[in-house]
Order: structure tokens, then C-alpha cells, then sequence
């Protein structure tokens, strides 16, 4: 009975954890700009250990990238990304 509290109560917490954006950039200059650029981001409250966050650029398109961070005891986290139409959310996976 106790090992399903345990698991309930982790289970509520990460369900109630949310992605914060923090940082979003071009890799290069305003000549040079590619399809590549830098999102850093937080999660809140920040996990005990590590949480998994799931990232897709250019949402809405047929193809969007998917991508996949690890934040760590802080909630922080960066991932480099491709986009072409520099759009992009964050959300945690549970």
C-alpha cells in the first residue's frame, strides 16, 4: 500500500510540472544565420534528480523535429535545435 502512495504522489508531482522557455537564438550572425539555434529553458518545480523534456521546432508543419532534453537537479536545461520557421515549444514529459 505504501509503494502505491509513493508512486501516486510522484505520479501528481510530475504531472504538475510545467516548461518555461527561457532562451531562444540563431546559431550565427544575421549574414551567416542557418536553420540551427540554441532554446535553453526551465522546469518548475525542479525535479529531484533529472527530468525529461520534450521539444518540437517548427509545431503545426507536416514534418516538425522532435527533440529531446534532460534537465537537471536545477530545472535547467539547453538543447541545439534546427527550425525553419523559428517557432518551438517545450513540455515535460511524465
Amino acid at each position: 500500500m505504501k509503494i502505491l502512495l509513493a508512486l501516486l504522489a510522484f505520479t501528481s508531482v510530475a504531472s504538475a510540472a510545467s516548461v518555461k522557455i527561457t532562451s531562444f537564438r540563431y546559431i550565427g550572425t544575421a549574414q551567416t544565420r542557418t536553420a540551427g539555434a540554441e532554446l535553453c529553458g526551465v522546469v518548475s518545480p525542479a525535479p529531484a534528480s533529472t527530468a525529461l523534456v520534450k521539444i518540437t521546432s517548427d509545431p503545426g508543419l507536416k514534418a516538425p523535429g522532435v527533440y529531446y532534453a534532460t534537465a537537471g537537479s536545477d530545472g535547467q536545461f539547453c538543447h541545439v535545435i534546427a527550425t525553419f520557421t523559428g517557432r518551438a515549444n517545450a513540455s515535460a514529459v511524465e
